[in-house]
Parts: C-alpha cells; structure tokens; sequence
C-alpha cells in the first residue's frame, strides 16, 4: 500500500450500534485488513469521542452527545484532514462528506444503504407512506435535506447501490445514471451455514429493527391465527407494541432482543423457516444470512428481497401475488419442497453473495488495491 493511498471508512454507526452499515464497516475494514489494504473507520458514538482498535483498523469515534452542528463540523475535519493520504468509502456520514468537499476536492465512492431522508421521516412520524409513495409527497420540511443528500451523492466518483429498486430511486433523485454500480451485500458463508444437528424449535424466525415498516403486526398475527411459534430477533421503538399484541392473541412468540452477530447462525438454524415482511429492503443482510443458513425465506415482493428470492425456486415472495397467510400455508402443508427451497437458498449464496466475491467487488471498484 505504499504507493497507493489508504481507504477511510465513513459510517454513520458502528458496532455495538445495530444495522446494516454498523456490520457491513465492521466487516469490511477486518477483510481489508486481511487482505493487506490498510483502512480506518470514522463512525459516531452515544459514548464519549475516542479512538479504538477494531483488530488491525483504527476506529475514531466521535460522540453524539456533541451538538449537531458541531458533530458534523468535527467529522468534516477528520474527513479533510485524511483526504491526503486516504481514499474514501461514504457508507454514512454523507452530509459531513458534502460539507467537507466545499473546503476541498474529496475523492469518495458513496455506498448508499437506503433512503435517509424516508427513514427521517418515518422515525419522525412526519409520513406513514412506503417508501415508493414517499417519493411522489415528500414533506416540505425535508425538501432541504434531500437536496443535500443528493448532492453528496452527485459528488461521488462511484455510487454504491445495494439493489435495482434503490439504484431507480437514486436515479430519480437526478443522478446520473452511469456512475451508479449495483453491489448487493454479502455474507460470511463459513459463519453462516446450515447445522444439521440443530434442534428445531420454531416455525418461524425474523431477525429485524422492531419498527412498523417491517411489517411484524401482519407476522405475528398470522402465526397466532395458525399456532405458529415465532422467534423475533431484534429491538427498536416497536418493541412495547408488539409484546402487548403478543399477548393480547396468547400468541407463541418469543423475543430474543438484540442477538451478538457470532450467535446468529445458532438461533437461525433453530427455526424451521425465515420470514421478512417489510415493506422496503434493499439488499438484507438478515435474509442472506438467513439462505445462507439454507432457511427456505418468506419475503415481500416489490422491494430488494425479489432480487434475492426467486419465487417458487429458493424462497417465496408475498404481497399481491399472494398473501403471507398464504405462503405459511403452502411451506407448512408441504404444497412446496421445502428442502428443495432450502438447497437452492444456501446455493444462490455460495455462487452469488459471498463475502469475498462482494468484497473484491466494492474494493476493486473503490480503487484501494
């Protein structure tokens, strides 16, 4: 790496926080490492600022008990005072990234995890649209914060794009096209594998932030219409809501709240199948995980589960097609081979997402190596 420059990983949150861009930093920088690429990792915390050894990658961390504007003041500085010498990958942090550029050109592909500002929204409770129809009423408070998102976006060389239906949206957003790449995100395959010996000791299992996007009202009503046990793997604000509903139905369901990303794939294999109801995804790590444990999956149709799902061959995609009820019914009443769904799950991984496949493809499009 002496002659080329070192790669700075800018993510929003970082383990122990939860999430996609929280696991996939943290993975990332550990399989550069790995690989001899030397990379740090700037993220936020609740905890106090400090800099941290994650294996072979520095971590600086900088403390969200700052003010706003003094946060994202303090991350344009570390972003501006490593653009000699590092090479960036914008998995967060995308407004300190804009606001770092004014002072200086900054080299950065941009890996884009979702839609920030739908997400503002609905954390806020200012819009209860999907993230589709979001798009066609956005609230007028949130105009300015689209505006910047997507100029953040159309200052990077390369942009990320976990699935079809996001890069569409990015699109839509009035970015060219032609520099946005379609990375799906990847597994450990060696972590995540199906175990035998595992004993199975619930119909279905969903591992997700407890928010009401993802649909698990419909979930767990549906397993206590049919006396389905279910495992929810997760927390989130939702959390009360649906322990009360739970209760209300009697129904047979358990919560395990957060889960250490090691003791995952011992919970996944103790379930017969997975199940993701949310209404957007785009490229799930919860679902990946879960085929590469060869799960037979239950996913929505319409989001970027359908890239990874092929209906009636690794999995089985619900929505206007047919209903979550339904498809319960047709894996538990043995209408489809579920072990036939199972096989072609972990196969689809090992061919097309595996964690050294993704990951070359990100770091060779990045330019690190």
């Amino acid at each position: 790496m002496s002659s080329k420059k070192k790669l700075c990983i800018a993510t929003g949150i970082f383990p122990p926080d939860k999430g996609g861009p929280a696991q996939f930093s943290s993975a990332f920088s550990s399989w550069l490492s790995r690989q001899g690429v030397e990379s740090t990792v700037l993220s936020l915390t609740d905890q106090n600022s400090r800099q941290l050894e994650d294996g072979l990658v520095k971590v600086d961390l900088i403390s969200r008990k700052i003010s706003t504007p003094a946060r994202m003041a303090l991350s344009a500085f570390h972003i501006l005072k490593l653009s000699s010498t590092h090479k960036f990958l914008i998995n967060g942090l995308f407004l300190e990234a804009l606001i770092a550029s004014i002072f200086k050109r900054i080299e950065y592909t941009a890996k884009v995890p979702g839609d920030i500002v739908w997400e503002r929204a609905r954390n806020k409770g200012l819009t209860e649209l999907d993230i589709d129809e979001f798009q066609k009423s956005e609230p007028r408070r949130l105009a300015l914060m689209r505006w910047a998102f997507t100029k953040s976006l159309k200052g990077a060389k390369k942009i990320i794009a976990p699935s079809t239906h996001l890069k569409n949206l990015i699109i839509a957003w009035g970015v060219d096209p032609s520099r946005i790449v379609v990375i799906p995100n990847s597994v450990d395959t060696d972590t995540f594998r199906p175990n035998p010996d595992s004993k199975k000791m619930y119909d279905f299992i969903t591992v997700c932030r407890l928010v009401p996007w993802k649909g698990l009202v419909e979930v767990i009503e549906t397993c206590s219409r049919n006396n389905l046990s279910l495992l929810i793997v997760g927390s989130g604000p939702q959390e009360a809501e649906l322990r009360a509903l739970s209760n209300k139905l009697n129904a047979k369901v358990e919560f395990a709240g957060e889960v250490p990303q090691s003791r995952l794939p011992e919970y996944l294999n103790q379930a017969r199948f997975f199940v993701l109801n949310s209404s957007y995804e785009g490229s799930p790590h919860s679902l990946i995980e879960a085929m590469s444990c060869a799960l037979p999956v239950i996913a929505r149709e319409n989001t970027g589960t359908s890239e990874l799902v092929s209906s009636g061959k690794n999995g089985l995609l619900v929505g206007k097609s047919r209903s979550l009820e339904d498809a319960f019914k047709l894996v538990l009443g043995n209408e489809i081979d579920a072990k036939s769904l199972s096989k072609a799950a972990r196969e689809e991984i090992l061919n097309y997402y595996s964690r050294d496949k993704i990951f070359g493809e990100i770091v060779d499009l990045v330019g690190a190596r």
